[in-house]
């Protein structure tokens, strides 16, 4: 199962797209995503989708330079209320320690640590889990150390006094926008993501420091934080179950149930109680996955499917129809005009 983002980065998405005059029709089509779903999300996209928004918004500008801007673009409204945490701590540790916390929020994959080498030098390291082959991406190095140094100057003028940043891998074409945005001390191809700086920076006592604020921010993070499913989350397992089975066969209630060691009736009355329907969650993920061998593939409507476990085509373009109001083969024209 995917993990999930919170949906703190689509207004960052969105002023961003207004900036450059990107239309959000074209970006969530390249994409691959329904704008509709979008919409529809309260709580969270899958992590994946996320990532399928900042790969398609890259190709449209068409700028190697891009994650680099988008990270100097996030400031702390735009992050909620782990932003309006953030920004109203003790001191740029305490910031941090909340931002840590509560990543799940923003991103799953905006997991930093520090590390206190000694000699007044601490690094912020970036280093993703080993099974989220998507966090070691070059583009989330560059994305979330530049939102790093963003934000860190919106606490303090000055910032941290940055002594050398390191990335995995080799020297980008682009170098030049990596040494504006970075400084001039650059390692590459280093053995791990870093961003080295001066410890003393940590324990600075921040003038827009709000004890009152500050706790009323976190008791708004925990109720968002609450709502964010997790992996032991049912609707998540439910939906991996299904996700786990596609291009092979569509799981029936029956077979979830006892995959998760259930009942049916039991199933449905939890599910209900999460206000969603089996059939609902089923449909999500076809219709997910129908939308990819549109955009992405050539295949034919009989191979589609057939993928998808519908009895013949006809089948299929009737649930095509309900769940988007158009014809896959509509959609697919459509679609790939607006690329």
């Amino acid at each position: 199962m995917k993990p999930f983002a919170g949906l703190a980065l689509v207004p960052s998405f969105i002023a961003l797209a207004a900036k450059h005059g990107v239309s959000l029709d074209s970006l969530y089509q390249q994409a691959g995503l329904d704008m509709r779903e979008i919409s529809r999300a309260k709580v969270m996209l899958s992590a994946s989708d996320v990532d399928s928004i900042l790969q398609a918004y890259r190709d449209i500008k068409g700028e190697d330079g891009f994650f680099l801007e988008l990270g100097q673009n996030i400031r702390f409204d735009s992050l909620g209320a782990v932003g309006s945490m953030v920004a109203t701590s003790a001191t740029p540790r305490e910031a941090f320690d909340d931002f840590a916390q509560f990543k799940d929020i923003i991103h799953p994959y905006v997991n930093f640590q520090l590390l206190d080498y000694g000699s007044g030098r601490t690094a912020v390291v970036f280093e993703p889990e080993e099974d989220e082959p998507l966090a070691h991406k070059a583009y989330y190095a560059e994305l979330f150390f530049s939102a790093f140094i963003s934000l860190s100057l919106l606490l303090l003028s000055d910032g941290p006094k940055q002594a050398e940043v390191r990335f995995k891998y080799k020297e980008p074409a682009n170098v030049d926008q990596y040494r504006e945005v970075f400084g001039p001390n650059l390692v590459f191809q280093a053995q791990r993501n870093e961003l080295i700086f001066e410890t003393e920076w940590l324990d600075i006592e921040l003038p827009s420091a709000s004890p009152e604020f500050r706790k009323l921010s976190s008791q708004k993070v925990l109720s968002e934080l609450s709502k964010l499913p997790s992996q032991d989350n049912l609707v998540a397992r439910v939906v991996r179950c299904i996700e786990d089975h596609i291009g092979h066969s569509v799981l029936s209630m029956q077979k979830v149930a006892d995959k998760l060691n259930t009942t049916p009736r039991t199933l449905q009355r939890r599910l209900k109680e999460e206000n969603v329907t089996y059939a609902a969650l089923r449909d999500q993920v076809l219709y997910k996955h129908a939308r990819r061998y549109l955009i992405e593939t050539d295949l034919d409507m009989a191979t589609i499917s057939a993928n998808l476990s519908f009895s013949e085509p006809a089948t299929f373009n009737n649930a095509f129809k309900r769940w988007s109001g158009m014809s896959p083969g509509a959609y697919r024209k459509a679609n790939r005009k607006s690329i």
